[in-house]
């Protein structure tokens, strides 16, 4: 979780366990004007057919144009998957994402800016949404 000064919120990317098609797939994008949540809206950003990406991460130093585009990675592994083969000479590689925050497919996780939540001591909770992602890692 990062603060983002293009969208005055932190930022968090969070990876869906025990979701579909494999068990550490689905990559979501949620903010909150506190650090602790709640993160009660949130966007799928990333999918891997049948494939494990885990351990998401922003890099708050990639950030551009005053953070309205983010850079996030994570790895990319046949581990935990169930696929029965696995991407040629890129097995268990880290990959490195860029997002937009000005995307409008972003809309429904992020926070009209006449809000004000404050929560100090709630622990996150995305909802999840069945969503297209928009962004997409191919493994052929």
């Amino acid at each position: 979780m990062c603060w983002n000064e293009f969208r005055k919120r932190w930022v968090l990317i969070a990876v869906q366990q025990f979701g579909k098609p494999s068990f550490l797939v689905e990559v979501w994008y949620a903010e909150s004007t506190a650090p602790t949540g709640p993160w009660k809206h949130a966007v799928k950003i990333v999918t891997h057919d049948k494939y494990s990406f885990y351990n998401p991460a922003q890099h708050a130093f990639f950030d551009q144009d005053g953070g309205r585009t983010i850079s996030l990675e994570g790895t990319y592994s046949h581990t935990f998957s169930g696929r029965e083969s696995r991407t040629p000479l890129y097995d268990y590689n880290r990959s490195l994402y860029r997002l937009d925050l000005a995307d409008p497919r972003l809309r429904e996780a992020q926070l009209p800016e006449q809000r004000h939540e404050t929560c100090l001591l709630e622990m996150p909770v995305l909802r999840q949404r069945l969503s297209q992602s928009f962004i997409a890692h191919h493994d052929d």
